[in-house]
């Protein structure tokens, strides 16, 4: 893990914080490549809905290759790659 993960991790309102960059980073691509204010939003408030869903497949997926390939190491490993 990154020191800067950790402390994000530590303190709530810097998690909020980071989060809601990251909602607003997003937004701005998807303006950028033409997409409607209004669309993009929509589109950004449906994408990080999904996350938590998406963070569980994520961690199924990882204990599976944990259990069944010799190969794996580590879960920071197989999440990052």
């Amino acid at each position: 893990m990154f020191c800067s993960e950790l402390k994000i991790r530590q303190n709530p309102d810097t998690l909020e914080e980071y989060y809601k960059n990251l909602q607003r980073s997003l937004l701005r691509i998807f303006i950028k490549i033409g997409i409607r204010k209004e669309e993009a939003s929509e589109y950004v408030k449906k994408f990080f809905q999904e996350v938590p869903r998406i963070y569980t497949i994520l961690l199924v997926d990882t204990k599976a290759t944990l259990e069944y390939d010799p190969a794996a190491c580590s879960s920071h490993r197989k999440i990052l790659l």
